[in-house]
This record gives structure tokens, sequence and C-alpha cells, in this order.
């Protein structure tokens, strides 16, 4: 084992440690990856994604670094995902939950909270809860499907017109590969399945990710006539808020393989097309190929099949649809997360003795937390 790697794997028992240890490792990237950010989040990518066709082009060709090696900024920029859930807080980000990024469907303990040291998580719904509870004697805070807190990226007047000059719009959702896996397609098939459905529809709208966005497919859709638009980088801020923008417009959704966006677009009210084109992914793929496809599989039943009596159950398990906090609770969550952190003297190994005490403290003072964090350790 190498000193780098000795040293980082000791840091994650010790919350404060880890974060001063990633935030100065090659702070450099950080601090250039920063910079692009803060670019791209003032650019409307919904309209035109020329902006991140030329940033996945210097991406890929090495011209600039576009991951950060600061573990604990990057989960909670991430989408978008931290700032929907709690505004621009004040605390450091170390003491705030780790958050899980979307829909994972493997049993494994992902690196959102692996890497994170943090005091406790945050998840969508029971599925990763019950699999999260295998690795934590901590908090684990079920929040529901993320985009219901984040705010629309335009404002209704801006929303309405656009809502006007597209009309009745089929939002298509391609399966994204990243700069770990790949994803290829029968391209000619999925077009031709698309301009069957296009007929029903005024608009066409194509939600392409940002490591895709000129992809031989994409560029298939554009010059087919379709509209293009990204939702931005993945560390964009206003990532989950141009997404939901893009859910929005659309009167139906069409995809070929199961991701966060379909528990999205649920919660959002809009009907599910599945469809196949022989997505295939290649690269870095699951440990556990067999129980992650379960999972797909009946998710897409409950899409796909007419009459289907417990797509509400499905949702509600995966993404936990169920689930609505106000602005109070997540702040609540906040908190907890924080007196845990400091009561444990930032000692991961204390925590979990921290967060039982801290239980008896609200059980005897504060009713609204005493619920949040009991739920949170069942």
């Amino acid at each position: 084992m190498n000193v780098k790697k000795k040293c980082f794997d000791y840091s994650k028992s010790n919350t404060r440690l880890l974060a001063f240890l990633t935030a100065h490792y090659k702070g450099q990237a950080e601090s250039a990856l920063v910079k692009e950010i803060h670019k791209l989040q003032e650019i409307d990518t919904i309209q035109d994604v020329s902006s991140l066709i030329d940033f996945r082009r210097r991406a890929e060709t090495d011209q600039l670094s576009f991951s950060s090696r600061d573990i604990n900024r990057t989960n909670f920029r991430l989408y978008g995902i931290g700032s929907a859930l709690f505004g621009e807080t004040r605390e450091k980000i170390y003491l705030t939950p780790s958050i899980e990024h979307g829909l994972i469907l493997q049993d494994r303990n992902w690196s959102d909270t692996a890497d994170t040291a943090r005091a406790s998580c945050i998840t969508f719904g029971p599925f990763r809860k019950a699999i999260l509870r295998r690795y934590y004697k901590t908090p684990v805070f079920e929040v529901g499907p993320y985009i219901q807190y984040a705010a629309p990226y335009y404002d209704e007047t801006r929303f309405q017109e656009w809502k006007n000059q597209m009309g009745r719009t089929l939002l298509v959702f391609p399966s994204h590969g990243t700069d770990q896996t790949g994803v290829t397609f029968d391209e000619a098939l999925y077009v031709k399945k698309i301009e069957s459905l296009a007929q029903s529809f005024d608009s066409v709208l194509v939600c392409a990710f940002w490591w895709n966005v000129s992809d031989r497919l994409i560029r298939m859709f554009s010059e087919a006539g379709y509209r293009i638009a990204c939702a931005g980088f993945r560390e964009d801020p206003n990532f989950l808020r141009r997404l939901k923008t893009i859910i929005q417009v659309s009167d139906e959704m069409v995809c070929d393989s199961v991701g966060t966006h379909v528990g999205y677009g649920f919660s959002m009210g809009k009907r599910i097309r599945m469809l196949t084109a022989d997505t295939r992914y290649t690269g870095e793929l699951p440990l556990n190929i067999r129980f992650s496809e379960e999972q797909k599989n009946r998710i897409r039943r409950a899409v796909t099949e007419a009459g289907t009596r417990d797509i509400s159950d499905v949702f509600d398990y995966y993404w936990g649809n169920h689930i609505r906090l106000s602005e109070k609770e997540r702040d609540d969550i906040l908190e907890i997360n924080k007196r845990i952190t400091l009561r444990g003297r930032y000692w991961t190994k204390n925590y979990a003795k921290e967060a039982g005490r801290l239980l008896s403290d609200y059980e005897k003072n504060d009713a609204s937390k005493y619920r949040l964090l009991l739920k949170a350790l069942k």
C-alpha cells in the first residue's frame, strides 16, 4: 500500500482531517474547476449546448481538469443537490450530511458516503436506506426525490413563453455515459422510434448528459430537427434547477433505460414510456450486475405494464416519492448532523454513540428533531 493511499484511508476516520487533506490535495485543480463551474452556471444550456460541447472537448483532450480531488465539495455540488436541499448554507461542508448522488441500484456503499466520513447521510428512500444501514449505525435520512426541492430555472413568465413555443412536447432521455463508462446504441433504430412517437407532438426535446452532448446519437437527433437541451455540467449548482424546468415543459417522457430521471418524471406527474434501442454499457460496470438488473427490471415493469397496481409502491420504495420534507425539517437535519459531528470531536467511531445520546436529549426537549433522528436511526 503506497503512502498516499494509507494517509487517505486513515483520514476517513476523522471528518475534519479528511476535509483538510482533500481540500489541499491538488488544490490548483479544484480552483481551476471552480472557475469553470462559475462560468457554466451562468449559461442557459437548456437553449444552447455549445458551451458544453466546447467544455466536453477540452475535458477529453486534457486541456482542463473536470474532476475535483475534494470529495467533500464535490459531494455537495453534484447535480446541484446540496444547494437544492439546503440552499447556500454557511456551514462548513464537512458539517453537512453526505448525499447520495441519485438512483443507485447496486448493493454496495457508494463513494458518496464511503469516502466523505460524515456523521450522517441522505438518500431517496427505503431501498437505499436498507442497504446503507448495513454499513452505518449513524443516521440515514430519507428525503424523497431531490428534484422537488429545486427551484425552477425559469420564472413563470419565461417558462410560459417557452411552453407556448414548444407546444405539446415529447422529452427524450437517452442513456448517458461518463468519463469511466461508455454507452452505445443502435442509433438508427433509436431515431426511427422517436420519429414514430413524434407524430403526436408539436416538439421533441432531447435531454443530453453533458459528457455525451457531442455524441453521434445526439447529432443525429439534432439533424432530425429535434431540439437538444442539457441540464449542465455535473457539478453545476443549477443542474437540478435546469432539469426540473426541462421535465416541466414536457407532456410525456421516453427513456431507453432506468435512471434517476425516471423517478423525477413520475414525481412531477409525467407519463413515462420505455423503449429499447440496443443500449449497451462499456467500461466500469457494477460488481453485482444481476442484483442491479433485477431492480431495473422491476422498475421497468412498473412503468410499462398496463394496469400495474404497485407503480406507486415501486416509486415510493426506490425514490421515496411519498416523502416531502419542509424547509425547517431540512434545516433540522443540518443541525442534527452538525451536533453529532462536534459532539463526536470529528472521529467517526464516536458518531453512533453521540447520535444515540442526542436522540435522548431531543426526546425531552425537541419533538420534531426527535422524530427525524429516530426515523433516521431505524
